[in-house]
């Protein structure tokens, strides 16, 4: 009997300290303010539409829809089976160095805010350029700034900024084409508190000439990720176990300090 009680403790203290680190490390998708979402988030958008910049000081701004979160594109991610869209529009990235000779042309930019909006009533026009920061809250869905690093690799090796692209032909909008690549930090939004503001948020993003019918001159595609890295030089804040995982835990160590106790008593008793 004494055997059998000391392996069901066990067992149950073992259990409870199993669950802990599960809770710890598992990803479960969830609903955040109307969009299924997990811990580490791909944001995809296959539609994005901007303005033209050639100059030192211009502002890169437009707007886009995410089309795809994770595996789930369309409506799937929309929380509850509604019809719902994902817009967003981005604004302030200033030109602080920009290189239009030779057949590879770069450029670097400084500052930007990019907002993601959530509503019910899909409408959102690329071509006019409208319903883009329409929201059922009155406020965006997760909003995030540009943030600031020193490029490593590429013809923008050793610049600072919080956006970089690459390609041919920046001087001219009807045969402009290249990728861009940057950091983002989150600061705000309903989606905030779900993810934090000290991860490292990845952009990438390729361009080239719109259709004639667009009223901005430069298209396309790309994606945000929510990643599981840490902003450079940013600290994490220290996180509290909730009060029923801090119970469970507590219910594993007494019952592994029961199991101890027993073992002590048996023998002490032979």
């Amino acid at each position: 009997m004494k055997n059998s009680i000391t392996k069901s403790l066990a067992v149950a203290a073992a259990g409870a300290v199993m669950a802990f680190g599960i809770g710890q490390a598992q990803a479960v998708p969830a609903s955040v303010g109307g969009v299924i979402v997990d811990d580490e988030t791909t944001f995809v958008f296959s539609n994005l539409t901007e303005e033209f910049v050639d100059q030192v000081g211009d502002q890169l701004s437009g707007f886009g829809q995410v089309t795809q979160v994770n595996n789930l594109a369309g409506t799937q991610f929309c929380a509850g089976g509604s019809n719902c869209e994902l817009t967003y529009a981005f604004s302030g990235y200033t030109v602080t160095s920009i290189n239009t000779a030779g057949s590879q042309n770069n450029v670097v930019f400084d500052g930007g805010t990019i907002s993601l909006y959530l509503d019910t009533t899909p409408d959102a026009n690329l071509a006019a350029t409208t319903g883009f920061t329409d929201s059922d809250t009155g406020s965006p869905w997760l909003t995030m700034n540009g943030f600031s690093t020193q490029e490593t690799t590429g013809p923008n090796a050793g610049q600072t900024g919080t956006l970089f692209s690459v390609g041919s032909n920046f001087s001219n909008a009807e045969n402009i084409a290249g990728t861009g690549t940057g950091l983002l930090q989150i600061v705000g939004g309903a989606a905030q508190d779900f993810f934090g503001t000290d991860r490292a948020i990845t952009f990438s993003s390729s361009f080239q000439p719109s259709i004639m019918t667009f009223t901005l001159p430069i298209s396309g595609t790309g994606e945000f990720q929510v990643t599981q890295e840490l902003l450079p030089g940013v600290t994490p804040p220290v996180t509290v176990p909730e009060p029923a995982t801090l119970a469970l835990l507590g219910i594993g160590l007494l019952g592994l300090g029961g199991v101890s106790r027993m073992r002590k008593q048996g023998c002490a008793s032979i």
